[in-house]
């Protein structure tokens, strides 16, 4: 074989190599940069957990010191309480047994009203939020929404029809028929069925706590 038909067969071998050496370099390449990309993910992943964990670690945290503090007055009310009970029982003048009372009872009926004002902001919250106003809180007459105390008041009749106090002063010049011993008998507007025997004050009508709270 001539000289430069074997150095032209050498320089095909060399180009095959190299074109070889490229094809594995490019699988490797492309190896690499979907191992790269696995990396990336998983990295991305690992900073999403790390920050989930961080976030639930801060609420648990949150929860545990809210039930600590409420723990911790709930056993200092409890201290006191059993202090007041120790006194109440160990206590022979009856005006400072009667004084403990009341203001044990003070204390409930303020208790009382803070649970009621903050069942009637979470039920304002849900209606402005649901932007639909609940029909059994207000009165079926003059459509005002009913209040704890006041001319709005929640009076239930006996037949289960409930109105604002309002209303019902108002329908009993029509509906009202007197008997002998200072009551009256109010006639529904709806079903025209008598609540005999009510009290002449109508501020003493059963007031409608379920309308209230719901």
């Amino acid at each position: 074989m001539p000289r430069r038909a074997r150095k032209i067969d050498k320089q095909d071998q060399e180009v095959v190599q190299l074109k070889e050496q490229l094809e594995q370099w490019k699988v490797e390449a492309a190896q690499s940069k979907a191992k790269e990309k696995e990396a990336v993910r998983k990295l991305n992943l690992e900073k999403r957990l790390h920050g989930l964990a961080i976030s639930r670690r801060e609420r648990y945290k949150d929860a545990f010191e809210r039930r600590q503090a409420l723990t911790s007055k709930l056993n200092a009310r409890a201290l006191k309480l059993n202090a007041d009970l120790n006194l109440f029982k160990s206590c022979s003048d009856a005006r400072t047994a009667k004084r403990l009372v009341n203001e044990e009872h003070k204390l409930v009926i303020k208790y009382k009203k803070k649970m009621l004002e903050a069942q009637a902001v979470v039920r304002r919250r849900q209606e402005v939020s649901e932007q639909e106003k609940r029909p059994w809180r207000f009165c079926e007459l003059c459509d005002m929404e009913f209040q704890d105390t006041g001319i709005k008041t929640p009076r239930v009749l006996f037949c289960g029809h409930t109105f604002c106090q309002e209303c019902l002063v108002k329908i009993a010049g029509d509906h009202i028929i007197r008997n002998i011993i200072d009551t009256i008998n109010v006639r529904c507007p709806f079903d025209r069925r008598f609540t005999r025997g009510l009290p002449t004050e109508m501020h003493k009508i059963p007031k409608n706590f379920t309308v209230l709270h719901m």
